[in-house]
């Protein structure tokens, strides 16, 4: 785990190489580094806790997302380390998600 301000996402990414990376959307737009990231989790700040899980360029937003959900997404990312650690790129999926209210 590595914790970093803002403007410094983009060099850790390349430097760390991290499987996942977890953000708030303080209203920026996304660093570049981040297509480094095979899973990405934003939290859209506003009245709800939504957030916009991307998986591989692929994305899709959770309404109200709930510890689960996070968990989910750390664990999938996860599970693809541990099956292939030289190539994280091997069919990734969005990972199920409980809706918890």
């Amino acid at each position: 785990m590595l914790l970093c301000p803002p403007e410094a996402l983009d060099g850790e990414i390349g430097r760390f190489r991290p499987h996942l990376v977890v953000l708030d959307d303080n209203g920026a737009a996304a660093p570049d580094g981040m297509s480094g990231a095979l899973y990405r989790v934003e939290i859209l700040l506003g009245a709800s806790m939504d957030a916009r899980i991307s998986v591989d360029g692929r994305a899709r937003e959770v309404k109200n997302i709930c510890m689960e959900d996070l968990l989910a997404v750390v664990d999938e990312a996860k599970k693809r380390q541990s099956s292939n650690p030289s190539c994280l790129r091997a069919t990734p999926l969005l990972p199920p998600l409980r809706l918890c209210h």
